[in-house]
This record gives structure tokens, C-alpha cells and sequence, in this order.
């Protein structure tokens, strides 16, 4: 299977969906005439072993990131691989470790209810 850079942004929006309902996440919406700096959410950093950049993701945009760019959490999760495939399995593992939390949290919700 060949990864795409689109298959790759999917999979940081995955990413960001779970993290913004977790609230993990950190700031508010911020009022700017730049949609982009609105509220926080995910970036992709495409890489290239070619001219030697690395595959990250970053945080930014709300009241805590504005404009910079920040490691989700600051967990140093930022570096993400040296390759497309590389990224690809760290986005994947990110997502199922997030998957499984929000698998677990609906157990519980669902457990909560049917005991009441």
C-alpha cells in the first residue's frame, strides 16, 4: 500500500478529533482574522530524508498556541519519523492508543447506564 500525504493529514485530523474531545487540547477559541490561529488544533509537517526534515506534528492556534508551534502536550510527541512510512506507523499508533481510551471511556458510559 503506498501512503499518501493525504492519508497521512486524515490520520492528524483522527488524531486531533480525539484530542480536542479528550481535552487535551489546551487554550479557547481566539477572536483573529486568521482562520488558521482560531482555534487550537493539529499541523503536519511534511518531511523529506532528502533535504533532511523530519516528519512532525505540531499544536498550534487559540489562547495557548496562537501563532508558534508547540510538541501536543509538550510529550516531545512532535517527531513523528524520518520517512512517509515511518509517520504513517507513529500516526497509527498515536490513533489506536486514543481509539482504545475513547473505547474504554464509552465502556464506562455505557456500563454507568445500564446500572442506573
Amino acid at each position: 500500500m503506498e501512503i499518501t500525504n493525504q492519508m497521512l493529514e486524515n490520520r492528524v485530523k483522527m488524531i486531533e478529533e480525539y484530542m480536542l474531545e479528550l481535552g487535551l487540547l489546551e487554550g479557547e477559541e481566539l477572536e483573529s482574522d486568521f482562520a488558521s490561529m482560531r482555534k487550537p488544533h493539529l499541523i503536519l509537517q511534511f518531511g523529506s530524508p532528502t533535504y533532511g526534515n523530519a516528519w512532525r506534528i505540531f499544536a498550534t492556534g487559540g489562547t495557548k498556541y496562537r501563532s508558534a508551534h508547540y510538541d501536543p502536550l509538550h510529550l516531545t510527541l512532535g517527531y513523528i519519523g524520518w520517512t512517509r512510512k515511518e509517520a504513517w506507523q507513529t500516526l497509527t499508533g498515536i490513533y489506536t492508543v486514543f481509539s482504545s481510551l475513547n473505547w474504554q471511556k464509552q465502556q464506562k458510559a455505557f456500563a454507568l447506564k445500564e446500572a442506573n
